[in-house]
């Protein structure tokens, strides 16, 4: 698993965004990675991809560089147990309710479970899903919301 950071053309000492590229499955194989949109928040979402020599493509999931991506609004965010087998417990400490969707994506960004999706209450919340079906492997649960992005990794032994 390797990560690619994105830093200022001036300054490449400053990460400002990181995604993760689980190349494991490449067996010695080429790659290409490219990055499309901005990091401005009026222009369309940045992110990175990978091109496999097939025509594939698939985007590259962020990680998330701090726990303060929702704009002080998150205090905690776990999950146990992990790695996890069976039902996942997901804790969320949050200052201020947040309208917000919880997802268990695979490394490839694609979404297996929509965990939840609505008005996250200020307090303490306990949420859970089931990881029975899932292929074992690594995965990323993310919380969204307007104000930012937060994500944990997540390695299911089913």
């Amino acid at each position: 698993i390797y990560q690619l950071n994105v830093t200022p053309s001036d300054d490449n000492s400053t990460v400002v965004r990181a995604f993760e590229a689980d190349l494991s499955g490449l067996d010695g194989g080429a790659a290409v990675a490219f990055a499309s949109g901005f990091l401005t928040q009026d222009d369309p979402a940045f992110g990175v991809w990978v091109a496999l020599p097939d025509g594939t493509t698939f985007a590259l999931p962020e990680v998330i560089l701090s726990t303060d991506d929702l704009g002080g609004r998150l205090a905690g965010f776990r999950l146990s147990p992990n790695p996890v087998s069976g039902q996942a417990w997901i804790d969320l400490q949050l200052n201020e309710a947040v309208d917000a969707q919880l997802q268990l994506t695979d490394l490839t960004g694609r979404v297996v479970r929509q965990i939840f999706q609505g008005q996250l209450s200020a307090g303490v919340q306990a949420l859970s899903f089931d990881t029975q079906g899932l292929p074992a492997g690594m995965y990323l649960l993310t919380l969204r919301s307007e104000q930012g992005v937060s994500s944990l990794r997540v390695v299911v032994n089913n």
